[in-house]
């Protein structure tokens, strides 16, 4: 392999190294958030969400969606896909906006197939985008079990291994300072001795009258 293409696959590895750990990094703070039933996993606002989309249907799919505010809930429009938790079901339902009312300065929200109006401090999120049967999987991560064996264990996993990168990395570094020490002290010797033999070979050349 040329040593350009080395480098450069050296490059986009590292990135993908680091990209990896800033997602995991990013989903275990977004996880450990949670800490009622009704609460979205998200980082600065942008949230993804695992939940059944279709009646009859066992997988779920990912949702990503923007948690919002009730301010930034008084000014949904029409179609606008929002998501909300259902109390009595104890489960998200989504669904979107068909109409919009205002009663007493309230603002109030029709959803398609759900027959109660919804307020603005009912609505949690407004979806982004939709990733059909991913939704399975990140549920099994989001909970205890599978926290710990997909993003706890490869988390230690990896810093261990960048434990012992740094580490051998450093021993190198140690290594090669002493080597230049060492190099530089042997050559300053070298010169003190060829210092001191010059001066002896003076006082001999003087002392046999040679240095004429």
């Amino acid at each position: 392999m040329k040593p350009k293409s080395k480098k450069g696959l050296k490059i986009v590895l590292s990135l993908s190294f680091y990209s990896l750990i800033m997602l995991v990094l990013a989903f275990s703070v977004a996880t450990m958030k949670m800490k009622y039933s009704n609460d979205i996993a998200n980082v600065m606002g942008l949230g993804f969400l695992p939940m059944t989309t279709h009646e009859n249907s066992t997988q779920k799919d990912l949702l990503f969606v923007n948690v919002q505010t009730p301010e930034e809930n008084m000014d949904l429009v029409m179609s606008d896909t929002v998501i909300f938790y259902e109390l009595h079901e104890h489960q998200f339902i989504k669904g979107s906006i068909i109409a919009k009312h205002e009663t007493d300065q309230t603002i109030y929200y029709q959803i398609d197939g759900y027959d109660q109006l919804l307020s603005a401090s009912d609505i949690l999120a407004v979806e982004i985008a939709e990733v059909p049967h991913l939704g399975s999987f990140v549920a099994f991560l989001q909970s205890p079990k599978g926290f710990a064996l997909a993003v706890l264990m490869p988390v230690i996993f990896l810093w261990i291994v960048e434990s012992i990168v740094l580490v051998r990395y450093m021993l190198l570094y140690h290594k090669r300072k002493l080597e230049k020490e060492f190099e530089l002290a042997a050559r300053e010797k070298a010169n003190e001795v060829e210092s001191e033999f010059e001066i002896i070979r003076k006082q001999l050349l003087k002392e046999f009258n040679l240095d004429k």
